[in-house]
């Protein structure tokens, strides 16, 4: 996840993430997706299963979650957001693999996408936290299922696994480009800090190379025996650019009185 400036003048909890523009595009996407795919498969029931209309529950379900989801959002509360889009619908995924037939349900293909999304949004121990809960979660329907303890694989019309596999991709394409263009954005801010680097090592020694410049003139004037002094012209106080010690010697000028000379 990309952290940027936040445009708000709200106080903001410290723990609350700030999220660039491109994020929070792509948590749009992601949740008119969901939201699009649970107003299809509701779409799917009505029309070529109206007697499975107890499998509404879940589509609506998946709508208040991405309501919800959305509000958060428009709130700046992003990781509530963050959190109710991935954990509600990892929820709405596992009840609708419980009640349709267990482990062999087409929606059990998105909790990958899940995981991802978790991940990539929340950290790393919270894709790991929900990988763990996944795996052991349809490790544990799929012993059920063997034992013929699920309810039996209800009839399932073409255009609803249709519904189910669109809803997935248009996530997982919303993601790629997404971290595509976090990815290119990211090679921009490294290149430019990379040339802003360069140009502050240059500037570096450049100064560096003045400075032993002007210390081995120093030494020059230093050593000759000569009395040898600088002035501008157009100063009209009279002040010495820069004189040696010998032009100081010659006129019998104290140390104490050279700072006013010079």
């Amino acid at each position: 996840m990309t952290i940027a400036t936040s445009h708000s003048d709200k106080p903001r909890s410290s723990r609350e993430p700030e999220l660039d523009e491109s994020t929070r595009t792509f948590l749009r996407l992601a949740i008119m997706a969901i939201l699009g795919g649970a107003l299809a498969f509701i779409a799917v029931i009505l029309i070529f299963a109206p007697d499975q209309v107890r499998r509404l529950a879940n589509p609506l379900a998946g709508i208040g979650i991405a309501l919800t989801s959305w509000a958060l959002l428009k709130k700046e509360h992003f990781r509530a957001s963050i959190m109710v889009l991935t954990v509600g619908t990892w929820l709405v995924t596992t009840a609708i693999a419980i009640s349709s037939g267990g482990v062999r349900t087409p929606v059990v293909y998105s909790l990958p996408v899940i995981v991802f999304f978790a991940g990539w949004l929340l950290g790393s121990r919270m894709a790991i936290a929900m990988a763990i809960l996944s795996v052991t979660t349809y490790l544990a329907m799929a012993i059920l299922e063997h034992q013929g303890r699920l309810p039996q694989i209800p009839y399932t019309p073409a255009f609803m696994h249709w519904v189910i596999q669109a809803t997935i991709i248009a996530i997982a394409a919303a993601a790629i480009v997404y971290l595509r263009n976090s990815h290119a954005r990211q090679v921009e801010e490294v290149r430019a800090l990379t040339t802003e680097l360069t140009k502050q090592r240059a500037e570096a020694e450049a100064a560096q190379a003045l400075k032993d410049s002007l210390n081995n003139l120093q030494c020059t004037l230093e050593a000759t025996d000569e009395g040898i002094f600088g002035y501008d012209g157009h100063d009209q106080s009279g002040k010495l650019l820069f004189a040696n010690d010998r032009f100081f010697d010659i006129w019998n000028i104290s140390p104490e009185d050279r700072k006013s000379v010079v």
